[in-house]
């Protein structure tokens, strides 16, 4: 069964903090100082191979961009970027993954030493603890690999390799990431991939199969776009640009469907721009008939202050799809009390929210100009008016801070109307998602209306131009 069509979120706004934190200098001197000597520790056998190639490029030259966190737009990509997509993430000691099937021979890289490597037979146990590195292959024999931050893995042949628990194949190039900043024998596995590679994975994520196929030609173009924005933001600040889950767009990997190979073909090199720079492709999967404003509820950044990522003032057409209006009914007691936790556990600049005890009423405090609700006033039994973004209050109603569980039934946007009655908070919303940029259910029954991918990102996207940077 293929997901419900994604609803990415969009980290693209300076103040987000970069994963990397640099090890002890005093292990990093060691590792140099034993390098030539001692580049890795063998149990059982194992041994590098100088000969073996080091793995693609993974970054844009970045000596003639600006890096101005000020800029109305992104640099537009002079080539075709190499994506790094953290595809899965080891956070308790002794976690292990398994890297590619029977038969496979993978090579360990260590980059820093001229792509010097080793040749091991796959599947491969891989785990991490405070001294780098353990592989277990099939015949039992381990081997140790100390000292080193990242690792690259190749497979022999360029095949792709197999990542358990995910249960998921990938093209290109993994690499194994130290995390002990955030716990011994953490570590993130990130996928190095060229972003054509890369996009079928999103589309095939993203959208329905039986989706009409100009609606994916329009997603191809959308997804490349906040892809090139992702890795242009974050190239120079973490060792990945994207996630493969809704915090960034969805990514399942290597696919088997022709319609998002045949879209990624037929756009190949396009991107949103905007007097002449990089419009990020923001999407979410129904706007609820009222588009958002960039700027409002991805971020300040002023790549957002763009008018292709206004929105239009006019009614979506979306008005078919299962998610375009909701209702989801709490008990009065209970919303507040997930609120509150919320506020608690925030801290600072949550003040008001953390002392809230019961509330009379909640009120739009603030639409923007299409008439989406911006903020929120909580008016409380006893005390002053609480006022709260509109992406917060979303934020807060399906927190799981303060210990509580999921809720049962969860906002899908912050496109609300709130009402309480009586012991009950009734939420009347609309759409799924931020509600900026491409509506993908709008998108999908302008395809089916017979508009092109051209013409459907010209509704979404108003005073856009698609240009190819790379063919």
């Amino acid at each position: 069964m293929n997901p419900t069509p994604g609803t990415p979120g969009t980290p693209g706004t300076p103040g987000y903090p970069g994963s990397r934190v640099t090890h002890k200098k005093t292990r990093r001197q060691a590792a140099r100082v034993v390098a030539c000597i001692l580049l890795m520790v063998f149990v059982m056998g194992g041994c590098w191979d100088e000969k073996t190639p080091e793995p693609p490029e993974t970054k844009i030259d970045a000596s003639d961009s600006e890096k101005s966190k000020d800029l109305v737009g992104a640099p537009m990509p002079g080539e075709e970027p190499i994506m790094r997509v953290r595809v899965h993430r080891v956070r308790e000691k002794g976690q292990s993954i398994t890297l590619g099937v029977e038969g496979q021979t993978l090579q360990a890289v260590h980059l820093a030493y001229e792509g010097t490597g080793m040749n091991l037979q796959a599947p491969l146990r891989v785990t991490a603890d405070v001294m780098g590195w353990t592989f277990r292959e099939p015949d039992g024999r381990i081997t140790h690999a100390q000292g080193f931050d990242e690792l690259a893995i190749v497979a022999q042949g360029g095949e792709s390799i197999r990542l358990q628990p995910r249960d998921r194949k990938y093209p290109g190039t993994l690499r194994l990431t130290w995390r002990s900043d955030v716990e011994p024998g953490a570590f993130d596995v990130v996928n190095h991939v060229s972003l054509e590679q890369y996009l079928p994975g999103v589309l095939a994520s993203e959208l329905f199969g039986h989706w009409h196929v100009e609606a994916y030609r329009a997603q191809a173009v959308a997804a490349r776009s906040f892809a090139c924005s992702e890795h242009g933001y974050f190239r120079d600040r973490r060792h990945y640009d994207v996630s493969d889950s809704i915090s960034s767009q969805v990514y399942a990997g290597e696919v088997d469907r022709r319609k998002a190979d045949e879209a990624t073909r037929a756009t190949k090199g396009l991107v949103l721009s905007y007097e002449d720079r990089l419009v990020p492709g923001y999407y979410s999967s129904c706007c609820g008939g009222l588009a958002a404003r960039a700027i409002d509820v991805i971020g300040p950044n002023l790549m957002n202050k763009i008018a292709p990522l206004d929105g239009r003032s006019e009614p979506d057409i979306c008005t078919d799809a299962p998610v375009y209006d909701w209702e989801v009914v709490r008990p009065r007691s209970q919303f507040v009390a997930r609120l509150k936790a919320y506020g608690e556990a925030r801290g600072w600049g949550f003040q008001d929210l953390a002392q809230l005890e019961d509330i009379a009423s909640i009120e739009v405090a603030a639409r923007n100009a299409h008439g989406r609700p911006l903020s929120f006033r909580l008016i409380p039994i006893e005390g002053e008016p609480v006022e709260l973004l509109a992406e917060r209050l979303l934020g807060a109603a399906n927190s799981t801070r303060g210990g509580f569980s999921a809720p049962d039934t969860a906002l899908k946007s912050s496109f609300v109307e709130i009402t309480i009655e009586g012991d009950e908070v009734i939420l009347k919303g609309r759409g799924f998602g931020h509600g900026v940029g491409l509506c993908q259910y709008g998108a999908q029954t302008m395809a089916m209306q017979g508009h092109s991918h051209r013409e459907i990102l010209a509704w979404y996207y108003p005073e856009v131009l698609i240009k190819r940077t790379w063919k």
